[in-house]
């Protein structure tokens, strides 16, 4: 193989890819990335951990041999993002990888190109179109509230559900819950569903530029595909039932009260200062329209914050909840005023964050 391409472009690439390879595995071949250049111009990079995997073309090559190399990612990653000259030359020979620029040279040690796992391809059957824009706006907002603790399997992912008008996608550990839906015609005939890790999810976000750039979807028995002008990613589905998350949502409440998304926010970051991983609690404390923010740990300290010109009018009551879950949410709220609605403090609150935009959270009980 031997090739011309422009610096930045195969950059981009490598860095898609580096963020896929395992890092971790005893399998070398499973940190390595293939590169395969065609006679038409074009060079496509592959990686893949056996639980996500990538496709990414490069269509700006000149390509003076074909073929196909295998070579570590990581150090490959180092070399190109280290280059000043604006193309770099990549030959191969037998078993060493050549990458020449203006002044100089690197030799990497190639792996045997059959040895790499099989890459997916897209399945152009039942695809779903959505623009880029729309599939990241719901991924944002519901990737944050997915559990992070490794034995909750089945609710370390996105719940991405679809029918012939509608797309909803599900976030939840277990003490929060964020859900989001939008129109969309899909053209589905029935509606289908799948739990979507939340590394795949995270990692297809990387590839979605362009607000109006149309994206394939294809769900499959057991993995999900995006497809893009430029790129494939593929990631394996997470097995099993996911969590109830309707019943959880508040039918009714008491008490509403609207807040300013920035001073909210702010005053939320400002109440976690203080707070320990033993102790991430903040009370809020709701009277004739005002707000106070109320955090104490011990052997820390203690801190009391005002926020006046809510819109509350009942009697005082007040509610506590983890401040890092008050924010994150916060952070991908759409509205500049959201409402937040309680019945108590030892009952799920519901906060509307945006259209059709719902974070349901568990008070902490103090």
């Amino acid at each position: 193989m031997k090739i011309t391409c422009a610096r930045g472009e195969l950059a981009e690439g490598l860095s898609l890819a580096a963020g896929i390879v395992s890092q971790k595995s005893p399998k070398k071949i499973l940190k390595d990335v293939k590169l395969i250049a065609s006679s038409d111009q074009r060079l496509e990079l592959q990686a893949t951990d056996l639980e996500i995997a990538i496709r990414y073309t490069i269509h700006a090559v000149d390509v003076a041999v074909p073929g196909e190399i295998v070579v570590p990612a990581s150090e490959l990653q180092a070399i190109v993002r280290e280059i000043e000259d604006g193309t770099i030359e990549i030959e191969s020979s037998e078993e060493t990888v050549t990458i020449r620029f203006g002044d100089g040279y690197f030799d990497l040690m190639g792996d045997q190109v059959d040895d790499f796992p099989l890459v997916p391809t897209f399945d152009e059957k039942n695809v779903v179109e959505l623009t880029a824009r729309e599939f990241a706006r719901m991924a944002e907002r519901t990737v944050f509230a997915t559990a992070r603790e490794k034995t909750r399997y089945a609710i370390n992912g996105v719940l991405l559900w679809m029918s012939s008008e509608r797309v909803r996608m599900v976030g939840t550990d277990g003490r929060r819950m964020a859900l989001i839906e939008s129109p969309a015609e899909t053209g589905l005939g029935e509606p289908c569903s799948a739990i979507v890790p939340t590394r795949g999810i995270q990692q297809m976000l990387k590839l979605l530029h362009g607000d109006e750039l149309l994206i394939q979807l294809n769900i499959g028995e057991s993995q999900l595909m995006i497809r893009t002008p430029r790129a494939e990613i593929a990631t394996r589905l997470i097995e099993g039932d996911f969590a109830p998350y309707e019943r959880v949502i508040p039918e009714s409440s008491e008490h509403r009260v609207e807040l300013d998304r920035e001073r909210f926010l702010a005053n939320a970051r400002r109440s976690a200062l203080l707070a320990t991983p033993e102790s991430r609690t903040v009370r809020l404390e709701f009277a004739n329209d005002l707000l106070t923010f109320k955090s104490y740990s011990s052997g820390v300290g203690q801190s009391e914050i005002r926020m006046d010109g809510i819109t509350y009018s009942g009697p005082p009551i007040e509610i506590s909840f983890n401040p890092d879950f008050l924010v994150e949410a916060l952070r991908v709220a759409e509205n500049d005023v959201v409402s937040l609605d309680f019945t108590s403090g030892s009952q799920a609150a519901k906060f509307n964050l945006g259209e059709s935009f719902l974070y349901v959270v568990m008070p902490v009980t103090v």
